[in-house]
């Protein structure tokens, strides 16, 4: 039976880091989205970066505005560091990761529908 480990190891640390710099990056660029880009059609993400734009000048309605989802942002670096494991129990985890991607299906449909709709 394997422990729980609090300290993830030093390759996620690492990669959660770069992941996390070349967001910045990307988000100090105001790079345009690659998915709209090649499919005329926004992705899941798209308005993250100007709910993340508005977060860091905290202006959470805009914020929540430009993407509803907004408020898992924190649990991202998170689930990076731990593993994809934020709390011992599988069952846990699963509904967690559940209810994010629900949320991220459930905003995409509806701005779709919303934007484009007939």
């Amino acid at each position: 039976m394997a422990l729980y480990r609090i300290r993830p190891p030093r390759s996620q640390v690492v990669l959660a880091l770069l992941m996390f710099a070349l967001y910045c990056v990307l988000l100090l660029l105001q790079a345009p989205c690659v998915f709209r880009y090649f499919f005329h059609l926004p992705c899941p993400g798209c308005g993250m970066r100007d709910a993340l734009w508005a977060l860091l000048h905290f202006d959470f309605a805009l914020a929540f505005y430009s993407h509803p989802m907004v408020w898992s942002l924190p649990l991202l670096p998170l689930l990076g560091l731990t593993g994809g494991r934020p709390t011992r129990s599988r069952r846990v985890n699963g509904l967690i990761l559940g209810i994010v991607l629900f949320g991220f299906l459930l905003s995409y449909i509806y701005r779709l529908i919303v934007y484009f709709g007939p």
